[in-house]
């Protein structure tokens, strides 16, 4: 699945976001949980923590008043009824705020201890001060200092539970922070090896263009995102580029051999002719005379005539015209050639297999049939008695016309050399005419390369456009004219 370098941003910052968005929802939720302990701590314990006090205290100084069991003068009987409605009062106040705060329990004993207060309402209409006394100095006092140590002891257990829930909590946030930090760092330090490779490549393209670096090798990015396309965009422009320079050096050699060997074969043209033509006037002479001076005449005629061809061949490549294109099939071009070569192949004792298919392409026929000339002239000098050439027409994306042989193949060095003017591996070849055969491919527009056969021979393979292409083929003439237009052929495959 191809990621995007913009997800991949927007993924990290979506991550760092909810990271942090979840610590800090988490502190909001335990801060509120806090906030509602605490609330129940000063608005309910404390408060209750006050009014059982208050509660203990009025019933202290009431155990006061009517301790002796005496009948109380009028003062005492006032002040007694004033603690007693203030007992009562605080105990109601605390039983609603027991309800208020959510603490049944604290508000059950009140509750109780309310009731215990209003029986002790009806026992102080008797006037029986002796068991009055005893009941409220006994008791109720040990019932409302019970509570207030009840409700002392809660508040403390609960202060103390919140004070260490504050602790807790603090390392909580502390490393959810740090968690959430260190996701942030992983998300930071993930766009930087995302970037990384830009951050290369700019630099390259920098030593690239000032000169510092030639084109090299290609960058090795194996990411889907825009720089893997980046990358990938510059591996096929830094091989353009090397194509480019390197169709244009073998331009520029291609215009100097041009040039030198039309100037060679204009030199040596009228010379030879003058020997060719002496030659035979002193065969002519010499007829009928010494054996041996007819022998030396004929071989310097052979000689003429080889060098005769010589030239002309380095004539044809230095002015190899352009190619008149003629809707033609290509397997009816090719069984033409072949049949010019059938007896060179029985003589040499060779096997020759032809595949031919109708396939319709754009051609001058007498240039392609040179080339398979020569192709087949190359082959069967390669293949030794007995071995077999196999010539293959087929259709397809492209015509493709292939010429395979059983011979020991080419060494990889030779292999990248092969088309290269006067380079041959031959003692007596002159090394033009698979440059001049890949010239006429090229000026159709189409490719020639050489590949290791299935049989371990060599396979050279022409491929040319379908009919379907336009009526002229693409202009890249093997002269010098226009030689730095075309790609060059890559090495060791052309």
């Amino acid at each position: 699945m191809r990621v995007t370098l913009g997800a991949k941003v927007f993924a990290g910052f979506l991550i760092v976001l909810v990271s942090f968005a979840g610590v800090s929802g988490y502190a909001l939720y335990r801060l509120g949980q806090l906030r509602e302990s605490f609330r129940l701590v000063s608005g309910g314990y404390l408060r209750l923590a006050l009014l059982a006090n208050d509660i203990d205290r009025l019933q202290s100084a009431l155990v006061g008043q009517v301790a002796s069991g005496a009948v109380p003068t009028p003062r005492m009987a006032h002040d007694t009824d004033l603690l007693r409605k203030q007992r009562l009062d605080r105990t109601r106040r605390a039983i609603a705020l027991s309800r208020e705060a959510g603490l049944a329990e604290l508000g059950r004993g009140f509750d109780d201890l309310g009731q215990r207060f209003s029986e002790m309402e009806a026992l102080y209409t008797t006037g029986e001060w002796d068991r009055i006394a005893r009941v409220e100095s006994t008791k109720l006092r040990h019932d409302t200092t019970d509570l207030k140590k009840d409700v002392s002891l809660r508040a403390q257990k609960l202060a103390g539970d919140l004070e260490e829930e504050e602790r807790r909590q603090v390392w909580w946030l502390l490393g959810l922070v740090s968690l959430a930090t260190l996701i942030g760092a992983l998300v930071t330090f993930g766009a930087h090896l995302s970037l990384r490779p830009l951050v290369r490549m700019t630099a390259r393209m920098r030593r690239i263009a000032s000169g510092e670096e030639p084109l090299g090798e290609p960058f090795a990015v194996a990411a889907e995102d825009e720089i893997g396309e980046l990358a990938r965009a510059w591996n096929q422009l830094a091989a353009a580029l090397r194509e480019r320079q390197a169709a244009a050096l073998r331009a520029e050699r291609l215009a100097a051999v041009g040039r030198m060997a039309a100037h060679i074969t204009h030199e040596i043209r009228n010379p030879l002719s003058a020997i060719g033509l002496n030659t035979e006037l002193l065969g002519d002479e010499v007829q009928g005379g010494s054996p041996e001076a007819a022998r030396l005449v004929r071989a310097i005629g052979a000689e003429v005539d080889r060098l005769t061809g010589i030239t002309e061949e380095y004539l044809r490549f230095a002015r190899l015209p352009r190619p008149r294109l003629e809707l033609e099939d290509l397997g009816e071009v090719v069984q033409g050639g072949l049949e010019l070569q059938r007896a060179a192949f029985e003589q040499a004792g060779v096997t020759l297999e032809v595949t031919l298919s109708s396939v319709r392409v754009r051609c001058d026929e007498g240039q392609l049939r040179q080339v398979l000339l020569n192709l087949l002239r190359n082959a069967l000098e390669a293949t030794p008695r007995g071995g077999r050439v196999s010539v293959r027409v087929r259709g397809g994306g492209d015509a493709e016309l292939g010429v395979s042989d059983t011979g020991p193949g080419l060494p990889e060095e030779a292999a990248q050399r092969l088309f290269e003017p006067f380079f041959t591996t031959k003692e007596r070849g002159t090394g033009l005419g698979l440059a001049l055969a890949q010239q006429i491919v090229v000026e159709h527009g189409g490719t020639l390369r050489c590949e290791r056969a299935a049989a371990g021979g060599a396979r050279f393979v022409v491929t040319l456009p379908l009919a379907g292409e336009p009526d002229e083929a693409p202009s890249a003439p093997g002269s010098a004219r226009d030689l730095a237009s075309r790609p060059a052929p890559a090495p060791g495959a052309a």
